[in-house]
């Protein structure tokens, strides 16, 4: 490992992209002194402009001789390959930004070291010896649900919900301390010193071709990978989409800093997929964790840890929402809830305007007919995560897509209706899941086909595909309860 600041010495820095992620890198940059001369992009509309008050410069104006790029984009290897054409050198003055270990005050480039992962062997954990175990009590409810048929709205199809291919979670909830423990990727993949990986902790979520599983291990993310030492105790919470996605944050991320919070030991630093993304910063002050204790976890490189503590990952059991997740996330939340009827609305339809997939193709058709029958339109990507948990404990009536907002489900009252709508080829069961554990009145309804290509790949994902409601379906729903 390097200190970015010696790598700097002398030389230009300049951040390549100006997305979200460049600003994300600009203010850690920023909030650990480290200076940025100028930004650069490969779109010429954007030259001679400014971006974060930094003037945007073509990739034609860069010196190889004085200059340190660090790419700040999800096209990192893309760039790179086009940046080593004009002479930089990878990981000397061409730099990627997930190999930036960010601790303590400082910023180190985790390459080159010493040691690097060898997986020797998979294991469970409970094989795993002289692992320290504090024993979690918690209450898993039930999945009997899934044996009985939901209120289908639809006239002529049922939904063909897809059932993990996992056995339903373990009532065993514990939190494992490993002497020299190492973590590697934004999964959270676990091994012992002795680097044997452990199968609870290593799981890789995949889901195409209507094929959900949750225990798949990826070793690409895992082998060969370099290894930065931490003389510090760190605690792991990183999920797989945990950066991205409000659903997977806060039902598989957030509930591992809760059982954290049954270790006695003091944690010196968390390994996180924390993006810098407004939700994750609000729970995180929720919960009372620090930022500068956040790690962000990488696919790039392994963190070995003094000791690593590692609780029960709800993401080894994707898809299934246990009891005492929900019961978690409601006492988090329960000091916000107000109920305020000239401030929020008892009638609410999610939209999904501004989503990169999965869109309602008649949705302005949906909108215009909701809002005759006084439902209020509801873009929560508008809404901190305070303002999105009283809209959901306010509402009676939900209508929406199936997306990640409906996760805040989990805030409604007692006996609130809902109408989840799914595209034919997608009908995952966890906000079914949530309604049950909530004792809500849960409907279903199909929307209908919008693609009819043939599809031959296996990265062809069907929650990708757009949906088209059905508007007899919206308003049979509304006349049961309107």
């Amino acid at each position: 490992m390097v200190l970015l600041k010696k790598m700097l010495i002398g030389k230009r820095l300049i951040v390549f992209g100006t997305g979200t992620t460049a600003a994300q890198w600009y203010e850690q940059l920023t909030h650990t002194g480290i200076h940025v001369d100028c930004f650069t992009d490969n779109n010429s509309q954007k030259w001679m402009d400014e971006f974060q008050k930094r003037p945007i410069i073509s990739p034609g104006q860069l010196q190889v001789e004085h200059d340190v790029i660090i790419i700040a984009s999800e096209y990192e290897d893309e760039i790179a390959e086009q940046l080593e054409r004009i002479g930089f050198v990878l990981h000397e003055n061409c730099l990627k930004h997930s190999y930036i270990l960010n601790y303590t005050a400082d910023m180190e480039y985790c390459w080159n070291t010493a040691s690097t992962v060898n997986v020797t062997n998979i294991s469970s954990i409970h094989d795993i010896h002289a692992v320290d175990t504090i024993h979690v009590e918690v209450n898993h409810g039930n999945y009997h649900f899934l044996g009985q048929s939901p209120n289908n709205i639809s006239r002529y199809q049922y939904p063909s919900f897809m059932i993990p291919q996992q056995t339903y979670p373990s009532d065993n909830i514990n939190v494992y301390k490993l002497k020299r423990g190492i973590t590697v990727g934004t999964n959270g993949s676990v091994l012992t010193e002795q680097k044997q990986l452990i199968r609870e902790f290593s799981s890789y979520n995949t889901l195409a071709l209507n094929v959900w599983d949750a225990q798949r291990i990826n070793m690409d993310v895992i082998k060969d990978k370099y290894i930065a030492n931490l003389d510090y105790t760190v605690a792991v919470t990183t999920t797989q989409w945990g950066g991205i996605n409000y659903y997977h944050w806060m039902m598989e991320e957030l509930p591992r800093f809760y059982l954290l919070s049954f270790c006695t030991e003091n944690i010196d630093y968390y390994i996180s997929n924390y993006r810098m993304r407004l939700f994750q910063k609000q729970t995180l002050e929720y919960l009372g964790i620090p930022l500068q204790k956040i790690i962000r976890s990488s696919d790039a490189y392994a963190i070995q840890a003094s000791q690593l503590v590692v609780p029960y990952s709800p993401a080894y059991d994707s898809g299934y929402i246990p009891q005492w997740v929900c019961d978690f996330l409601k006492q988090l939340f329960n000091p916000l809830l107000q109920l305020n009827e000239y401030h929020y609305h008892k009638y609410i339809y999610i939209a999904r305007g501004n989503a990169h997939n999965r869109k309602v193709e008649n949705e302005q058709e949906v909108i215009q007919y909701l809002e005759q029958a006084d439902f209020k339109i509801i873009y929560l990507e508008h809404y901190s995560v305070q303002e999105q948990v009283n809209i959901f404990y306010n509402a009676e009536v939900i209508v929406a897509p199936h997306g990640a907002g409906l996760t805040n489900l989990v805030f409604c009252r007692k006996e609130t209706k809902v109408l989840e709508i799914f595209q034919p080829m997608y009908a995952p069961i966890m906000f079914r899941n949530i309604c049950e554990n909530q004792q809500l009145a849960y409907h279903c309804a199909v929307g209908e086909r919008t693609d009819f290509d043939f599809m031959e790949h296996m990265d062809v994902f069907a929650n990708e595909k757009n949906i088209r409601i059905n508007m007899q379906d919206i308003k049979a729903f509304v006349s049961l309860y309107m």
